[in-house]
């Protein structure tokens, strides 16, 4: 959800983006694109020309930043595929919860710039209307008799807010992924960073069960 958000803000914003990942997620983004919401009321459309979508992990040996934003379960797998495919000069960011992410993948690439990310916010999918049919009632058939559902467009909703935060360093990646809709800005001490993300992320267990906001 958090690569499909912020990719396609990224590609909004004119980036080239490849989004990586299973074929149920990423069929209904190749045939129709998909849009980015929030709370706060925006709305941005990318269409389907505009981003790519692939299950093979080769598209790695063609990008300059990879981020990963897989379940903590598919982080070693994630990495053996970045050692194989992904240039040893371009940047990965661990865009996942957790503490141990980043340093797992770090020990799987050693040499490369490997950055751990904390990403306040999280993203879900509203519950997307039916898929209208291509024959609308009243309509005659094509002559192929094709009348196989349309595609409805895939929407990811940032529900929360706040800033990204990645491990400071060398290419200025807070300034440049930074775009409409999306800020990303560098820590220090993103270890610290982490930690709090992780305590507040504990409250909130806590503050549901006591009914106290």
């Amino acid at each position: 959800m958090i690569g499909c958000f912020c990719g396609g803000l990224w590609a909004a914003a004119g980036y080239p983006v490849t989004l990586l990942g299973r074929r149920r997620v990423l069929d209904p983004i190749a045939q129709a694109g998909l849009a980015v919401t929030d709370f706060s009321g925006l709305k941005k459309a990318v269409s389907a020309g505009h981003v790519q979508c692939s299950e093979d992990p080769s598209v790695l040996a063609g990008a300059d930043l990879v981020i990963v934003a897989v379940k903590t379960s598919a982080t070693a797998a994630m990495g053996q595929q970045i050692a194989l495919h992904a240039p040893p000069y371009s940047p990965v960011f661990s865009f996942q919860n957790g503490m141990g992410n980043a340093t797992l993948l770090q020990q799987m690439l050693p040499g490369r710039d490997v950055r751990a990310a904390m990403v306040p916010f999280n993203v879900v999918t509203p519950e997307m209307p039916a898929p209208l049919s291509k024959q609308m009632e009243g309509q005659e058939s094509s002559p192929s008799g094709d009348q196989s559902p349309a595609v409805a467009q895939p929407v990811f909703h940032r529900a929360s807010s706040g800033n990204i935060v990645i491990a400071a360093g060398p290419g200025h990646w807070g300034r440049r992924l930074s775009v409409p809709g999306l800020a990303v800005v560098e820590s220090a001490d993103i270890s610290g960073v982490q930690w709090g993300k992780l305590l507040i992320n504990l409250n909130n267990a806590l503050n549901a069960l006591s009914g106290v906001p």
